[in-house]
């Protein structure tokens, strides 16, 4: 079974919530402060989502501070966005990442399809994924247009 198989039969469980990492080997996750265009965002805490695609996104690009999305997109598609050349590094290195099945019952809804704990969580699963489960709507920028953006947002 595909890696994005499995995780949509735990999202389709609504019981559980997903993170991307391309580490690994976590055995429990405690609170962190997020960064957004290197700047703190909110309290530290443990960050996932309901749906599987911006999971499997940070797992494969996002967590590489790589790639970014646009906060104001809420919904599919998330406004994921990838530099051309960070693309292609991705693809010549074959990135890839693992998304965290999480319990869904410490967490609680944030801002858009961002939940929230603020205790530490052990994983139920860690499901490796690749360039091949990625979203298929991620836009691909110059690197100059991604660099406009950046500088535009931060």
């Amino acid at each position: 079974m595909r890696p994005r198989d499995r995780l949509h039969e735990y999202e389709i469980a609504e019981e559980y919530v997903f993170h991307g990492s391309d580490n690994g080997a976590i055995a429990e996750f405690e609170p962190r402060q997020a960064l957004s265009f290197q700047k703190p965002d909110g309290d530290p805490a443990i960050f996932a989502a309901a749906s599987i695609e911006p999971a499997i996104f940070m797992a494969v690009l996002g967590s590489r501070r790589a790639a970014g999305w646009d906060s104001s997109r809420f919904e599919p598609p998330f406004g994921f966005y990838i530099s051309e050349s960070n693309f292609a590094k991705a693809q010549s290195e074959d990135w890839s990442g693992y998304v965290y099945v999480l319990p869904r019952k410490p967490f609680t809804k944030g801002h858009g399809w961002v939940w929230r704990a603020t205790t530490p969580v052990k994983p139920i699963a860690a499901i490796k994924v690749t360039g091949a489960d990625l979203p298929a709507a991620i836009t691909v920028l110059s690197d100059a247009d991604e660099a406009a953006y950046v500088a535009a947002n931060s």
